[in-house]
């Protein structure tokens, strides 16, 4: 389970993609990538966390791009 910590810098990376390292970037496109599988794995009757997933892949997807655009 995340702790805070985890939540702070997850926070800092989907609102600061102008100051991701590379190191930075290939942890966001880890993240979208668990987080798909995770969507995958779950129960399609599991609405909440599906909803859940993808909000955050949506977020990071947003991120990268504009990252990617600096």
């Amino acid at each position: 389970m995340p702790d805070n910590q985890d939540y702070e810098w997850l926070g800092w990376l989907l609102s600061h993609p102008e100051e991701w390292t590379e190191e930075d970037l290939a942890a966001a496109r880890s993240i979208v990538k668990t987080q798909k599988r995770a969507i995958r794995e779950s129960h399609p009757k599991d609405e909440k966390s599906r909803r859940s997933y993808q909000g955050l892949i949506d977020e990071l997807e947003a991120a990268i791009r504009r990252h990617e655009l600096l």
